[in-house]
């Protein structure tokens, strides 16, 4: 009798935590929208996933309107995309009826209704949006400055620059924080991570509510940060082999001995090659006083690949896996984005992290006055 009593507090105990928790079992979501000035042509419900959209439903419309239903567990951002259109429209899929009004020349302003998860991502969109355009302004005004030779210009955009970042990520971490309760705060977190100190991210995780467990977020950010771990300054680099570019084997450990900078990049990565251009004058000032370069590349074209590094004149140490987001360093560095780079000392020991523009030569310059002044 008293194993029967046990054996019912157990199932009434799990009834209650299926009860309490709304993502315990698949729910109907219906996604219905209209889309202006379309005349038809296929409309896809997608998924991201490493890098690639997935279509998960799809259909023909010759009015615009369109209908999506299924189920879904956790919410998750997904995208309506038109054919023939390049923007797709973003939103978080949840259980119920969404509903999207857009036109098809007019993406941007689409409306979204009936999910609250993305009421949530919207409103961090719309607050983060003064952070986004006044880092636009800032890059248009250094190109300017650039281009004039004013030095003095781009030091001040660049140190203003630095500080919108701060600012940005001061923003992520008190909305994230203060919405524990949505995947989106797991989705922001993990997107951004790549700007993130280790620390705010275990806090962010450590308070995201238990319901939320299962979600492909949270289960993705605890991963990043069990590898992060082992990727932070002063640990030493985690060993891994990739063959260059004519198939020759190259591992990390080869290229001990010299400062080296593991820089994580793809030719089809715009940001990356316009950073390539103050790698390259790194590169060139420091590289005879023992820094050197490991470029790793995020692509799936290999020509695409051996052009870039030609064209933007890349004159180091070149691997890939042509595995694109699948790369196997990349994923063993935690690589959320790109440009991302790792800096090591002689003997391998990570020393500092996605170092970019001016930070690059300023620690450079610090390392190696430092040696000279040893000597």
């Amino acid at each position: 009798m008293k194993n029967h009593f046990f054996t019912l507090l157990a199932i009434i105990a799990l009834m209650a935590a299926c009860s309490s928790n709304p993502y315990s079992k698949s729910r109907p979501y219906v996604v219905e929208g209209s889309i202006a000035s379309w005349d038809s042509g296929w409309i896809y419900l997608q998924f991201r996933e490493q890098g690639q959209f997935i279509t998960i439903d799809s259909l023909h419309s010759t009015d615009g309107n369109f209908l999506f239903k299924s189920e879904i567990t956790y919410p998750k951002l997904a995208y309506i995309r038109l054919e023939g259109v390049n923007r797709p429209i973003s939103f978080f899929l949840d259980a119920g009826n969404i509903h999207i009004a857009a036109s098809s020349d007019q993406i941007a302003d689409a409306r979204i209704t009936g999910s609250p998860p993305h009421d949530i991502y919207k409103k961090y969109m719309d607050e983060n949006k003064v952070y986004t355009d006044r880092a636009q302004e800032l890059y248009k005004e250094y190109e300017e400055a650039k281009k004039a030779g004013d030095n003095d210009k781009i030091k001040e955009l660049t140190k203003e620059h630095e500080s919108i970042g701060k600012q940005e990520v001061e923003h992520l971490l008190g909305f994230v924080n203060a919405n524990t309760k949505s995947v989106v705060a797991a989705q922001l977190t993990l997107r951004n991570i790549y700007r993130l100190e280790l620390a705010d991210m275990e806090t962010v995780a450590k308070n995201l509510d238990p319901t939320l467990a299962g979600s492909e977020y949270v289960v993705q950010l605890k991963e990043k940060i069990e590898l992060l771990h082992g990727v932070q300054i002063g640990k030493t680099a985690p060993e891994f082999t990739m063959n260059d570019s004519i198939g020759n084997p190259v591992s990390l450990s080869s290229l001990r001995g010299s400062y080296l900078l593991i820089d994580f990049w793809a030719a089809w990565c715009g940001p990356c090659r316009v950073e390539n251009p103050n790698v390259v004058a790194a590169y060139q000032k420091y590289h005879e006083k023992g820094f050197d370069i490991l470029g790793v590349s995020l692509d799936n074209d290999r020509d695409r690949w051996i052009k870039a590094i030609h064209d933007d004149q890349l004159t180091w140490h070149h691997i890939s896996d042509l595995k694109g987001w699948s790369n196997e360093a990349a994923k063993l560095y935690a690589v959320n984005s790109i440009p991302a780079s790792v800096l090591l000392d002689p003997q391998g020991v990570i020393i500092g992290r996605n170092l970019r523009e001016q930070a690059l030569h300023e620690k450079l310059e610090e390392l190696f006055s430092a040696s000279m002044a040893g000597k």
